[in-house]
Formats: structure tokens, sequence, C-alpha cells
């Protein structure tokens, strides 16, 4: 009998090995989508927090991830808040 449970083979884990893979597996997917979503912000905001960007918004937004100094000097129109 010992030499059966001596012999058995590495396929079954224990309840520790298992919730430390599904934890392992879980911190691998969060970091695959903030990985995701720092390297694309303006999907971020499209997707997250469900915004509707023009295109030169997703671009100063991108650019503000990417550059430690950011300066937009706005244009008259596009300071205003007028609906589109």
């Amino acid at each position: 009998m010992a030499e059966l449970i001596n012999n058995m083979p590495e396929m079954v884990k224990t309840d520790a090995q298992i919730k430390e893979e599904r934890r392992q597996e879980f911190l691998d997917k969060v970091d695959f989508i903030a990985g995701y979503f720092r390297e694309n912000p303006h999907r971020f905001a499209t997707w997250f927090l469900n915004l509707n960007l023009k295109p030169f918004q997703e671009i100063l937004i991108c650019e503000m991830m990417r550059n430690n100094f950011f300066n937009y000097n706005a244009s008259r129109s596009q300071g205003e808040n007028l609906p589109t």
C-alpha cells in the first residue's frame, strides 16, 4: 500500500496548489488587461468610462500618458462646450 502512495503520479494537487494556480491565473489576466489599457488609454476611456471621444481627444489622451511634460493650448473653438 505504501508503494502505491509513493508511486502516485504528480497529477494529484492539493487545495492550496489549486488556489495558488487560480490566483496566479487571475493575476496574469489582470496584468495583461492593465498593460493593454496603459498602452491604449483612449480605449480605456471609451470602454470603461463610456465616453465618446473625438479623434483629437484620443490623440491628446495618448500623448498625456506617454509624455511627462505635456502642454496643450486649446484654440477658441475647442475650448467651448457646445453640443455636437
